[in-house]
């Protein structure tokens, strides 16, 4: 098997839509280049850039990686980290803080997340896209 769920082939077509409706948010808001803090005059200026950087379906399935768990038969592996949380904790985080900004490059998990949402926080992460601190940048992490 090659740990790729046919739900996520099939909701393809509708994360495209989903992010072009956010796009057409963005372009009514004050997301963008203009919105980044200036640079110094004659200084070297440095911009750390938080993002996401989850294979969907490298070493474990999209749904071990998504909900946090281990591969069966390799003790060597530790990581339990579940995509879902960490997208639960970079909202609360954006919305606690406003000069926070994050980029989630995974769609396919982000779509997933979005789904499971209550009305309220999709409101809220709507608005943390609209004022530029919650951006997207593909279907995966180029290495």
């Amino acid at each position: 098997s090659s740990g790729i769920n046919a739900e996520y082939i099939i909701f393809l077509p509708q994360t495209l839509i989903f992010l072009l409706s956010l796009l057409v948010h963005l372009a009514h808001s004050q997301c963008g280049y203009s919105s980044c803090t200036q640079g110094v005059e004659d200084m070297l200026n440095v911009h750390i850039v938080a993002h996401s950087h989850d294979d969907v379906g490298w070493l474990k399935t999209v749904d071990q990686y998504y909900q946090g768990s281990n591969r069966r038969g390799w003790s060597w592996e530790t990581q339990r980290a579940g995509v879902q949380y960490t997208i639960d904790t970079v909202i609360q985080e954006l919305a606690m803080d406003p000069e926070k900004k994050f980029i989630q490059v995974e769609t396919a998990f982000f779509w997933r997340w979005w789904r499971q949402q209550v009305e309220e926080t999709q409101k809220m992460v709507k608005q943390l896209v609209g004022q530029g601190q919650l951006q997207f940048a593909g279907e995966v992490v180029h290495e």
